[in-house]
Order: C-alpha cells, then structure tokens, then sequence
C-alpha cells in the first residue's frame, strides 16, 4: 500500500505542487528502514532521515556504512519495476527527473542502495512532541521558514504521527 500511495499518487502529486527536482526532504520517524527513501530518488538531492530511537538511527547508520545485515534488494527492484512499467505517470515531472527515474530503473540494486547512501545526507534525532521536533539548531534546518537558506522543502512522514503517544 505505501508503495501504491508514493508512487502511484504522492510523487506525481509532488511533482505537480512542487516541480523543482532538487529538494531537500525531511524524513520525521523514519524507524529503521528504507523503503520511503526510495521512491523519492527521482526528486531529493538530500535526505534527511529523522528518527526518535538511537536504536533504529544506528540501523540507518549502519546501513548507510554498508554495515547492516538487512537486504532492502527486492524493495529497490519493486520500486524499479514500477518505475519502468508506469512511467507515463511522472511525464509532468521535470527532464532531469525523468532521466534521474528512468537511470534508477535500470541501474543495479546495489548501484541505487549507493545513490541512496549518498542522498541521505544526516540522520538526526527528532521527537514528535516539540514544537520544534527537537532539531538541534546547529543543523540549519528551517522547517518552518521555506523561503530561508537550509529550509526543507518537502517533508514526509509514515506510520509516526498515528503512533506517537505519550502512553504505551
């Protein structure tokens, strides 16, 4: 379902609202995983992977270093293969995204699991309950003021705010 809703419905959504094929996204409650990242290579020149637990941080850390045990390899190639067969939907996209889209669908699934590790410039602590997300302010990242240098221009976020209680 979310690959449906990403790829089918919130990136050409994305790409309509906000042609510009360069932006920086916010990832809030990332977990330890992957899979949203990938849908958003065609647009991102940065990633910033927030998440609460230092548990699931380290995971991205280490999966970023090439250190992790888990294989997102049939989640790239999904996303690959949707990317190819359905390419007539992102036609609104930018040529750059284009290209970028149809370069990740043929590309291996290491060489994609590359272009991500180097999109995803920082993985940071965040907490759904301040105001501010807890972003440490030494980061630059305005996520209120879009118009000011470091902002971020795109943020995304599943399975966090329907889980964020202050009870367990």
């Amino acid at each position: 379902c979310i690959y449906d809703f990403m790829l089918a419905r919130a990136i050409p959504r994305i790409l309509q609202d906000i042609p510009d094929d360069h932006l920086r996204i916010l990832d809030i409650g990332g977990g330890p995983t992957i899979y949203q990242h990938i849908p958003l290579l065609g647009i991102a020149d940065s990633i910033v992977h927030a998440e609460y637990l230092d548990a699931n941080r380290r995971e991205i850390q280490n999966w970023k270093s090439g250190q992790s045990t888990f294989s997102w390899a049939s989640y790239v190639e999904y996303c690959q293969e949707y990317f190819r067969s359905n390419a007539s939907r992102f036609s609104i996209a930018t040529p750059e995204v284009q290209q970028r889209l149809e370069t990740l669908s043929h590309q291996s699934a290491p060489s994609v699991e590359n272009d991500l590790r180097a999109r995803i410039t920082q993985i940071i602590p965040v907490n759904a309950f301040d105001s501010d997300l807890g972003i440490p302010q030494n980061l630059n990242l305005d996520v209120v003021n879009v118009s000011r240098e470091g902002s971020i221009e795109l943020m995304t976020s599943n399975f966090c705010i329907e889980s964020a209680t202050v009870d367990f």
